[in-house]
């Protein structure tokens, strides 16, 4: 595309690619809101993932703001469900609060915290290792 032999692209650049793009003087970049979304999905069919708590606690182990700045530097938003619009119940739509805050700060993750999430879910440690029923 700098040597001038392109002038649009179908697919969407990846982030670092869009970076590079935004700061060349030969090239612009229009930005604009994608379709696509990515999610983390549990088997709740499974244990301990079949129990609401610990999928709480494990949904907690993600900084959403911190992969939207770092991983995606900047060219994506945080969200609560993956729908948009009206389609969005009011509580879960996006305010800047995760309504399942980060157990930790920047990215980092507070060990002692998560610790504490899950025995206040109701589980315990052995020996420094978290103790699940039913998991392999």
């Amino acid at each position: 595309m700098r040597q001038g032999e392109g002038d649009v692209t179908a697919d969407g650049l990846q982030a670092d690619v869009a970076a590079q793009v935004s700061r060349s003087e030969e090239v612009s970049l229009l930005v604009s809101r994608g379709d696509p979304f990515y999610f983390v999905g549990y088997n709740c069919r499974r244990p301990p993932l079949s129990n609401q708590r610990f999928r709480r606690v494990v949904a907690r182990h993600l900084d959403r703001s911190f992969l939207t700045s770092v991983a995606f530097e900047g060219y994506a938003n945080a969200a609560e469900a993956p729908l948009k619009g009206q389609w969005t119940p009011g509580d879960l739509a996006w305010n800047g609060i995760a309504s399942l805050p980060f157990l930790g700060e920047a990215g980092t993750l507070d060990v002692e915290a998560a610790r504490n999430a899950f025995r206040e879910a109701g589980y315990q440690y052995d020996d420094g290792r978290l103790v699940t029923r039913g998991a392999a």
